[in-house]
């Protein structure tokens, strides 16, 4: 299996966090597919990081040019960040979407979905599984916005 890690999926990444309580964060992670493919049997992605003490309020998928394929999103095993390849989706308590379509589309989470995770003191990394194989190329994204509050 092999992690493969977006722009705000490694260490050193900081996710925006407000000074307030009770503030609305939103912030998008993309995983660009120009120049890396994916291999459904075998890699995740890590998209970014939940940080400590956020509670999700809303989880969108926005998928452009995977073509017809579905996404599982959710929070990894693993410290954030860790490019360690043994990292793979905690399990179904902590997934936001289940085999939802990124085929040039935008799927929205279930606020149950959202909120039945629960904050903790770490950052912990949000991932997606694919079900098919995307080879790369140009126009190939998947977004997911995430908003949280603390």
């Amino acid at each position: 299996m092999a992690l493969k890690q977006g722009k705000f999926g490694g260490r050193g990444s900081e996710a925006i966090n407000p000074r307030e309580a009770g503030s609305v964060v939103a912030v998008v992670y993309e995983f660009d597919f120009t120049s890396v493919g994916y291999t459904a049997a075998s890699d995740v992605l890590e998209l970014g990081p939940l940080p400590a003490y956020a509670k999700p309020i809303n989880v969108v998928s926005i998928g452009e040019g995977l073509g017809a394929t579905t996404a599982t999103i959710g929070l990894l095993t693993g410290e954030a960040g860790n490019p360690d390849n043994a990292r793979a989706l905690a399990g179904a308590s902590t997934n936001f979407l289940t085999a939802a379509s990124v085929n040039d589309t935008e799927v929205a989470a279930t606020k149950l979905n959202c909120l039945k995770v629960t904050s903790t003191q770490s950052h912990r990394g949000i991932g997606a599984t694919l079900a098919g194989n995307i080879t790369a190329g140009d126009g190939k994204k998947l977004r997911i916005l995430v908003e949280y509050i603390y």
